[in-house]
């Protein structure tokens, strides 16, 4: 997150393939569940960092660009929120440096790898690292059914989750701009 409480984020999709090179390499992990509460267009987000810190994420809107802001939460408070209708997805968390992270996602989503980077402005340039350019990467930045909180929301039914397998099967075969034709508006 920027200091200035916005938050500008690309988001890609790898082939899982890459993880075979990722279980070899020494980068820090960590497996984590972000629960979601959803009204309107404000996504309430609590989850427990590495070493054990409940945060809650406050984000307004959708996209390249959002409002966040940052809330360190006790236990007891962390509970209290977790204790309201919610909906969960749970991931690991790969931290490449230079400010890449790879997300592998656990079921129902098994197999759905997501890479993604904040950058200081909409056009700021990046590289991706070697070893998401060797892994296919496909920007998806926007596409609403890879945001996270709407994997959490369609997790609890099977027909719903199976349109993410479809759009991220689809995503891996087609080139960039039939992605961004296609698919930003899902």
């Amino acid at each position: 997150m920027s200091s200035n409480g916005i938050e500008i984020e690309r988001k890609f999709i790898i082939h899982p393939r890459v993880l075979a090179q990722l279980a070899a390499s020494p980068y820090d992990r960590h497996v984590y569940t972000n629960y979601y509460i959803v009204v309107g267009d404000t996504e309430l987000r609590v989850h427990q960092r590495k070493y054990g810190q409940w945060v809650m994420t406050i984000k307004q809107g959708h996209g390249h660009v959002r409002s966040e802001v940052e809330v360190v939460l006790g236990d007891d408070e962390a509970q209290n929120l977790l204790a309201l209708p919610n909906w969960s997805v749970t991931k690991t968390r790969i931290w490449l440096g230079k400010g890449w992270s790879v997300d592998v996602y656990s079921a129902p989503y098994v197999g759905i790898v997501t890479a993604e980077i904040e950058t200081p402005a909409v056009d700021t340039a990046i590289e991706l690292p070697e070893v998401l350019r060797n892994a296919g990467a496909k920007e998806v930045t926007g596409t609403k059914l890879l945001a996270n909180q709407r994997m959490a929301q369609l997790s609890k039914n099977e027909s719903n989750y199976r349109q993410i397998f479809t759009f991220v099967e689809s995503a891996l075969l087609m080139n960039d701009q039939a992605i961004t034709t296609f698919f930003h508006s899902r």
